[in-house]
This record gives C-alpha cells, sequence and structure tokens, in this order.
C-alpha cells in the first residue's frame, strides 16, 4: 500500500552470490554486507542473512535476543554437517528460514524472492495493524474486539481510559488488558458477573447467535464507579471458513446526552426559582390522566408580592 524501505544485512555472503542478491533486490531494498557481525549494523538491520559457522551463529542469535530482534527475520545459509547440527538448537523454529549454502544460482533467485516476498508481507501486515490503531484511536466512541471465549484481543485508547484502576490503585496498561476478560478490566466480582446487570456479556452471545450485527442499550460501571449509558454496535467476526471467531464492539457513551436531555426536561416543567412543577406540567398530567379520577387543589395567598419585596425571592 505504502512505499517502505528496509535493509537486509548479509555477513558473510560474497562472490556470486552477492551480485545476485544486488541484482534482484528492489530500489527499496538496500543491501548491507560485512564479512563479520558488526553491532551497529545489527541494530540497525531489517533483517538478516547469515553465512558462519555453527558457534558464530549462537552468538548472532543471542545478540539478536539481547536487541529484542524477531529470529523470524533471520535467515540462515548453512552446509548439510550444519543443518543436522542446528536442529538440536533450541530456538531453531524461531528462525525464519534457512538456505541451503552450497546452492545454486537458480536455488539463490528463489530462496531471496521467497525472502523479499516476506518483506512485503511483513510490511503489509505492519501497515494494515498501524491504520487500524490509528483509526480506532481517533474515535471518540469505545471500541474493543474479542475472541469467541471472550478475551480481549485489540481495544483503543477510550476503552483502556474508561477501565476503572487495578486493585492497587495503578492504572491498567494496554499489555496487561490484552487477552483478559470483563472480570480483570472492569474489576467485577463474579456475583456481579453471573448477575450481567451492568456489563456487557449477554449481548455477546447475541451477536453470536444471530450472526449480524446488533445494536443494544447497555449499562457499564467504569472509572470511579459511575454509571454510564452506551449504546453498542456488536458485530461477529469470521474466519476464512466463515466460523464465528469473534466479535467487534462500537459503543457511543450517551451518559452526558441523557443528563442534558434530563436537564431541559426539568427546566421546561418546572419553575426555575421554586423548582415546582408548572402550568406545562400541570398541562401534561391531566391529559395523561384525562380518563382517571383525580383532584385539583388551587390556593391564592394575598399579598405575596409583599413577602418577596421584604424578605427576598428565596
Amino acid at each position: 500500500m505504502f512505499e517502505y524501505k528496509n535493509n537486509i544485512y548479509c555477513i558473510g555472503i560474497f562472490n556470486e552470490n552477492n551480485e545476485v542478491i544486488h541484482k534482484l533486490s528492489p530500489k527499496n531494498i538496500e543491501i548491507i554486507h560485512s564479512s563479520t557481525i558488526e553491532m551497529s549494523k545489527l541494530t540497525d538491520a531489517d533483517y538478516i542473512v547469515a553465512q558462519m559457522e555453527m558457534s558464530d551463529i549462537k552468538n548472532l542469535i543471542s545478540m539478536m535476543n539481547d536487541l529484542n530482534k524477531s529470529l523470524n527475520n533471520l535467515v540462515l545459509c548453512l552446509s548439510k554437517e550444519d543443518m543436522k547440527t542446528i536442529f538440536d538448537y533450541e530456538q531453531v523454529y524461531d528462525i525464519g528460514y534457512i538456505w541451503h549454502k552450497d546452492s545454486d544460482k537458480k536455488e539463490l533467485i528463489y530462496n531471496f524472492k521467497k525472502l523479499l516476498d516476506k518483506i512485503a508481507e511483513d510490511n503489509e501486515v505492519y501497515e494494515y495493524r498501524k491504520i487500524i490503531e490509528t483509526v480506532i484511536n481517533t474515535s471518540v466512541d469505545l471500541i474493543w474486539v474479542k475472541d469467541i471465549k471472550g478475551r480481549h484481543k485489540m481495544f483503543n485508547n477510550n476503552f483502556l481510559d474508561a477501565l476503572p484502576p487495578a486493585k492497587d490503585g495503578h492504572k491498567k496498561t494496554y499489555d496487561e488488558c490484552v487477552d483478559r476478560g470483563h472480570l480483570f478490566l472492569w474489576e467485577l466480582s463474579p456475583e456481579d458477573y453471573s448477575g450481567g446487570e451492568l456489563i456487557c456479556m449477554e449481548s455477546e452471545l447475541d451477536v453470536i447467535e444471530a450472526n449480524r450485527t446488533l445494536t443494544f442499550d447497555e449499562k457499564l460501571i467504569v472509572g470511579n464507579g459511575d454509571i454510564r449509558r452506551l449504546i453498542t454496535k456488536k458485530s461477529p467476526v469470521h474466519d476464512r471458513a466463515g466460523n464465528i471467531i469473534g466479535t467487534v464492539g462500537v459503543a457511543k457513551d450517551i451518559t452526558q446526552e441523557l443528563l442534558y436531555k434530563e436537564m431541559l426536561e426539568k427546566n421546561a416543567n418546572t419553575d426555575y426559582l421554586t423548582g415546582i412543577f408548572n402550568r406545562r406540567y400541570m398541562y401534561d398530567l391531566m391529559e395523561a390522566n384525562i380518563y382517571n379520577e383525580f383532584a385539583v387543589l388551587f390556593m391564592d395567598l394575598d399579598n405575596f408580592k409583599y413577602i418577596n419585596d421584604t424578605y427576598g425571592h428565596n
């Protein structure tokens, strides 16, 4: 989608193999060479292709672990003898590719093109994830993604900010909340959870059963214990075979809107000074009870203006 630039750090790759790699590399891929491991180049490397002795390979893997670099971005060029040895190493299955050191030109071309495909795919996955994160964090709504077991797999900053603090008082972090359910996130007791009144529990099951987007009016305890009113849309998420693997929720917090509505209704139906219901409310009440028995008591206070003028309206 977007233009990207990556570098491939080639260690111990020379001669014809070096020429093949350079010819196949597109403009957005920079090839960096050295005969031995150079820490500065390793630190900056996006992908690594290494041909070296087994003792040096173990050192390379150890250095990559220290730098928190994914071994999935490592390519090792090994001899047949080294291949037998490397599979005894515990982290071998984390390594991206293992190439035959003495492969011919055609095999090298095939292997390197597969690496370029992986780089393109890695960048595309990263881009789409960053786009999703940016979009959901731009929204003022609460957004979350849960798997079929109810574990939260992704959510936006507003969702995280709405969570109550942990029992020890600290603000929960994103990493703490990933793969956790309602009890942990909302600090609910098992009794609260089984009750289900103030959490989004039954609605998840409704969405899964209906297998379509549903809209809910829900209550939720957030932050300092306030009850928030949410209009929530929840949709099922499917795998490639069409099976439901989770749900996506988008909640609009209408708590403040409802408070404004209540305030407007109160102001429309009561006298601002005394708080007593006004004529508008009386007409609505009488109309609502037109078929019911009711009584009207009318009082007139003489000289009430004197009270206001002398003592004030309050």
